[in-house]
């Protein structure tokens, strides 16, 4: 990023370009565990659509977003909490 800041890119293809370098990196990370038919997009990140098209692109599929994406992993923690 400092190097692209330095040759005077603009700030939007700084940020696109950060955006698919996670894309790519989570993408990576999927592919090791195995692409499903359904991938379940959760958390924050879920939220931002440059990340969201992107991972789309990288996988090859269409991602599911929950409703409240945020939740997902604070309910999961009460689960596992509560031993169910």
């Amino acid at each position: 990023m400092v190097s692209l800041i330095a040759r005077g890119e603009e700030p939007a293809a700084i940020a696109f370009a950060l955006h698919d370098a996670i894309a790519a990196r989570l993408a990576a990370m999927i592919r090791r565990t195995g692409v499903r038919e359904k991938v379940v997009f959760a958390g924050g990140g879920s939220y931002n659509l440059c990340l969201r098209r992107l991972l789309e692109q990288e996988l090859e599929t269409r991602l599911t977003v929950p409703e409240s994406p945020q939740a997902v992993g604070a309910l999961g923690a009460a689960l596992v909490a509560a031993g169910v």
